[in-house]
């Protein structure tokens, strides 16, 4: 029971890490995430017909433009799945790799993270070596007590699962 408690809560702050990760506000309690502390996508330099692969590499130009290395591209499920389907027009034929085979996770270079933390149809482009690092107070624990309140009395147990981490973002030009 009590490896089934831990993988399930395990499971779960990771979830919760990743999201705050990518989408934190910096408001009370809340880390100041990648999103919030991303630089604003130049979108003069692709046409409206540009698809969702041609943006990443304008947006890989545009940190490349800054002297800087893009090298991971985060996207969610849904627009990964809609890249790996890209047909060749006049042949039909799939674009990155035959469906018999797993496709590396790869777009002009750059490792591609797949979550769904990030929105359909969002990418964030970034150079991870220069953009932020992660600082680790304490790894994940979980705790169990029966001391809280009557819960002896009552037979219940409160579980605690937590992390201690913070979000430096080291320079937010390297995040798109």
């Amino acid at each position: 029971l009590a490896g089934y408690v831990d993988s399930r809560l395990l499971y779960g702050l990771k979830l919760k890490e990743e999201d705050e990760l990518l989408n934190g506000s910096g408001i009370q309690g809340h880390l100041s995430g990648l999103i919030t502390n991303a630089t604003a996508f130049s979108t003069s330099a692709y046409a409206s017909t540009d698809s969702l692969i041609d943006t990443i590499q304008h947006a890989a130009t545009q940190l490349a433009s800054a002297d800087l290395n893009a090298d991971v591209v985060i996207l969610n499920p849904t627009n990964w799945s809609q890249i790996l389907s890209t047909k060749e027009a006049s042949t039909n034929a799939y674009i990155f790799a035959s469906p018999q085979f797993a496709a590396r996770p790869l777009l002009w270079g750059l490792q591609v993270v797949v979550t769904n933390s990030i929105a359909v149809d969002d990418f964030l482009v970034l150079d991870s070596r220069m953009a932020a690092m992660v600082f680790r107070r304490s790894e994940a624990t979980v705790e169990v007590s029966r001391e809280h309140s009557d819960y002896f009395v009552r037979n219940m147990a409160a579980v605690l699962c937590e992390e201690r981490l913070t979000l430096a973002i080291l320079h937010s030009g390297a995040i798109l």
